[in-house]
């Protein structure tokens, strides 16, 4: 194995732990959300640990949102082309995260 292969070897398995770390987030971790994608809908987010908010990230836009006392809330979601990534973070410096894909209804 050479020094390129080497590299590439290392950049795959980053992005493969990245991925593995948001998808667990999203289903028992600190940030929990419930409920379909959909372009203009909303999501549930459960919030399991003490932030006050969420920012909700699409394209380049971000939206803060603050948190219930409940930690429990209906997020809703930008009108956007079926398959755009939106991410879901929790905390003023966000160290939590989820992503999800918008789906067509």
């Amino acid at each position: 194995m050479n020094a390129r292969d080497e590299r590439g070897l290392r950049v795959g398995l980053v992005v493969l732990f990245t991925a593995a770390r948001v998808l667990a987030q999203t289903s028992d971790g600190p940030l929990r959300v419930t409920g379909c994608a959909t372009a203009g809908g909303t999501v549930q987010v459960d919030v399991g640990d003490n932030s006050r908010t969420i920012t909700v990230r699409c394209n380049g836009v971000h939206t803060r949102h603050t948190v219930p006392p409940g930690q429990t809330m209906q997020v809703p979601l930008p009108v956007v082309p079926a398959g755009t990534i939106v991410t879901i973070f929790a905390g003023n410096r966000p160290r939590h995260a989820v992503a999800l894909e918008i789906v067509s209804p």
